[in-house]
């Protein structure tokens, strides 16, 4: 798949499912460096979007657990914006952090338009706000490499030239 994790075998809908955090939670604590905390926070959110995706394609009917997928999703990603707000002003080596942030925003992007008709335009407002603030974060960190990552990014996306200069003229207002 786009977010490079393994298939979920283990979904938030099963009871075992705390046994998947406590594992997430000490590989956190075992990581000691600040960047690499918080492309392991990325990682997780990737992994929560795999979660989410499959337990839409198995259970699109069932909300509650679609929406307590969604609300782990969402926590994730307010984690990693605690994480990037801690990376800023330090002057760590944020290279390899900055793209995968800057891929993986676009990828979550394209998978949650996959699954617009199971999840409402509400949480997809929801996503698109963390989203929002997540790219704000990493443009706080290294404006000027974010910037260049993003636009690298966009200029691979299959979409038309107008839709591309949309995007850069966002990331301009934001920069």
């Amino acid at each position: 798949n786009t977010l490079g994790v393994k298939e979920p075998y283990l979904l938030s809908n099963s009871p075992f499912y705390f046994l998947k955090n406590i594992r997430r939670g000490v590989r956190m604590l075992l990581t000691f460096d600040v960047t690499k905390k918080a492309e392991l926070e990325l990682r997780f959110t990737d992994e929560k979007l795999a979660e989410l995706t499959k337990l839409a394609d198995k259970k699109p009917k069932e909300k509650d657990v679609l929406e307590k997928a969604l609300q782990n999703y969402l926590s994730s990603h307010h984690r990693l914006q605690s994480r990037l707000e801690s990376l800023r002003g330090k002057n760590k080596n944020v290279d390899s952090l900055l793209e995968k942030l800057a891929n993986r925003l676009f990828d979550h992007q394209e998978l949650f338009q996959e699954l617009d008709d199971v999840i409402s335009k509400e949480k997809i407002d929801l996503i698109n706000q963390a989203f929002g603030q997540n790219i704000v974060k990493a443009v706080e960190m290294n404006k000027e490499k974010m910037k260049e990552k993003l636009i690298a990014r966009i200029k691979r996306e299959n979409i038309g030239d107008l839709k591309k200069l949309d995007f850069v003229e966002d990331l301009q207002e934001i920069t």
